[in-house]
């Protein structure tokens, strides 16, 4: 089995950052998987 993210380390701070990014995008799909309930939800987070 392949993984998307084979390690935590990154080559520089910056890409540092985008993975943290990609990591909270990544949870906010497991949580709610539905795109049209994130939609719908996303202005009471705003």
């Amino acid at each position: 089995m392949s993984s998307w993210l084979p390690s935590l380390i990154t080559d520089t701070p910056e890409a540092g950052f985008d993975l943290a990014v990609t990591l909270a995008r990544k949870r906010v799909g497991y949580t709610q998987p539905d795109p049209a309930v994130r939609e719908k939800l996303r202005p009471d987070y705003a």
